[in-house]
C-alpha cells in the first residue's frame, strides 16, 4: 500500500513557542498562579483607591455647607501623609534587600579564586 502520502499528515502543525498569546489570553484568562496573584493585587489596589476616593467625596459632600475647606485640607493632608509613610517604608525595604544575584556573584568569585590557584 505504497503511494501518495496523505497530505493532511504530511503537513506539520508546528507551534511557535516564541509566540506569546494576546493580552487577553496572557493576562485576563491566565491560569498561571503568579499572573493570577498579580491580578488580585492590582484589582485590590484599584478598589482600595476607588473606595478612598468615594469616602473623600462623601466627607466633602457631607461637610459642603459648613466646613468644606477644612474637610478638603484634612483629607489632602491624610492622603499625603499616608503616601509619604508608604514611600518611606518602600525605600527602606528596598535598601535592606540583598543585591541582585548576590549569592551567584559570591559563588562565581569563589570559583574564580579556586580556578586561579
Amino acid at each position: 500500500m505504497g503511494g501518495i502520502p496523505n497530505s493532511s499528515h504530511s503537513k506539520s502543525s508546528h507551534h511557535d513557542s516564541s509566540h506569546h498569546g494576546s493580552f487577553l489570553s496572557t493576562y485576563i484568562f491566565s491560569t498561571d498562579h503568579k499572573t493570577i496573584g498579580i491580578q488580585y493585587l492590582l484589582m485590590s489596589l484599584f478598589f482600595l483607591f476607588f473606595g478612598l476616593v468615594m469616602l473623600a467625596l462623601l466627607i466633602v459632600i457631607y461637610s459642603w455647607e459648613s466646613d468644606r475647606m477644612l474637610a478638603l485640607g484634612l483629607l489632602t493632608g491624610a492622603f499625603l501623609s499616608i503616601g509619604l509613610i508608604l514611600a518611606l517604608l518602600i525605600t527602606q525595604s528596598l535598601r535592606k534587600m540583598p543585591r541582585l544575584f548576590e549569592a551567584s556573584i559570591t559563588e562565581f568569585a569563589k570559583d574564580r579564586e579556586a580556578l586561579s590557584k
